[in-house]
């Protein structure tokens, strides 16, 4: 079996997209950076939603590729190419590297920066804590000692159900600030998940990890 006909037979998913051809290096750039800020991931160009294979001229779809990495990407994704031949039809495998010590943002369409994830085979905007949580990974900061009264509160609240940020900002009066690095602690430690039900940040509600629920 070709190893292209073998990626495709796996489909779309956290660590793998395709595309029938990349025309907006903007929206590329999208991609690129949710790959970099998750696990890494591949881009197969010249395939489409479907898994069929279009075929397209990889030295083209590379330059806008090497300039949404670089140019749409702060700071640039490490990205590299293979180009294959299958069934007549040429593909152009991209390989994206997980990011290192720095958060990748890409800019959209009116020229703001964002970072964005992967989630299953979506690209979405990260959550302001999820920022919080990477800068805290990146410092390695925040070993668990012992949590903290307003964390101890925070973690009381989920019990009851789960809640949005703006839902328990109001409900326990804490600075929005010092809630943002309390409840990206408690996600480091493994204490609580955002759930990622709706397509924007403001809808997803933080819950208390499934084998803390009773």
């Amino acid at each position: 079996m070709h190893p292209v006909v073998h990626m495709i037979r796996e489909g779309e998913h956290q660590q793998q997209d395709f595309k029938f051809r990349v025309d907006d290096a903007r929206k590329i750039a999208i991609t690129l950076a949710a790959f970099a800020n998750t696990d890494g991931g591949r881009l197969l160009v010249g395939v489409k939603d479907n898994g069929k294979i279009a075929g397209v001229r990889t030295s083209e779809e590379w330059h806008v590729i090497e300039g949404a990495a670089d140019l749409y990407c702060d700071p640039p994704v490490d990205v590299e190419a293979h180009r294959w031949e299958v069934e007549g039809k040429e593909v152009l495998e991209v390989l994206v590297n997980p990011r290192g010590r720095k958060v990748h943002k890409a800019q959209d369409s009116e020229g703001r920066w964002w970072a964005f994830f992967r989630k299953g085979d979506r690209n979405l905007k990260a959550h302001i804590v999820q920022m919080a949580l990477w800068q805290e990974k990146i410092e390695s900061r925040g070993s668990l000692i012992e949590l903290l009264p307003e964390e101890k509160k925070v973690l009381e609240l989920l019990r009851e159900e789960p809640r949005a940020l703006n839902e328990i900002q109001r409900a326990v009066g804490m600075p929005r600030r010092a809630l943002v690095t309390y409840l990206a602690h408690l996600m480091r430690w493994e204490l609580i998940e955002l759930d990622f039900e709706g397509e924007r940040p403001h809808q997803w509600r933080f819950q208390l990890i499934q084998s803390l629920q009773s």
